[in-house]
């Protein structure tokens, strides 16, 4: 079959990401009520800005980490999907989605596309997880603006919530081999 692939077992779980983010807008939230009532004024950029100024710095952050978190869950979703294919494609289960990405890995040397291959061959072959599956597909537009430096309008901006709703939905169901 080939090289197998070294995977780094650096992914991520999506537990941990929403654990971070907040603890992360905890922090800023309260260092926002600190700052506006003068309780902190040791942080030079933010002497002699009005509350209005203030609470709009915080809303700018606040959503720059919505963002980068909403980023964070969705590519642990994608890892996650692409280390079960690796691991169905180096292994010998017998079960028809295995078989598939077997094949799939041989004809791509490993090269694998995720919405074209991955989450075409789960809602084929688990048709009970369509619906899990296309809510996932329909962030992919959305995390490739974000992915890609957000150089084309988007009209679809996610929050933190329901994009972790949708991406637990996957782990929790999807019986992947990770």
């Amino acid at each position: 079959m080939g090289r197998r692939v070294n995977l780094s077992k650096q992914n991520k779980n999506i537990e941990d990401i929403l654990e971070w983010y907040q603890i992360t807008k905890n922090s800023l939230d309260e260092n926002e009520k600190l700052i506006i009532s003068n309780k902190n004024t040791t942080l030079k950029q933010f002497i002699g800005l009005t509350k209005q100024e203030v609470e709009e710095y915080f809303k700018y952050v606040k959503d720059e980490l919505e963002k980068m978190v909403c980023l964070d869950l969705l590519a642990a979703i994608e890892a996650a999907l692409k280390i079960d294919y690796f691991i169905r494609a180096e292994g010998k289960k017998r079960e028809t989605i295995s078989k598939f990405f077997r094949e799939d890995y041989k004809k791509t040397k490993g090269k694998v596309s995720l919405d074209g291959t991955i989450l075409s061959a789960w809602k084929e072959f688990y048709p009970e997880y369509r619906h899990k599956i296309g809510a996932y597909r329909g962030f992919l537009k959305y995390r490739n603006w974000l992915a890609h430096g957000r150089i084309w309008e988007e009209t679809v901006l996610c929050d933190v919530d329901v994009v972790y709703q949708i991406c637990d939905d996957i782990i929790s169901n999807l019986p992947l081999e990770t």
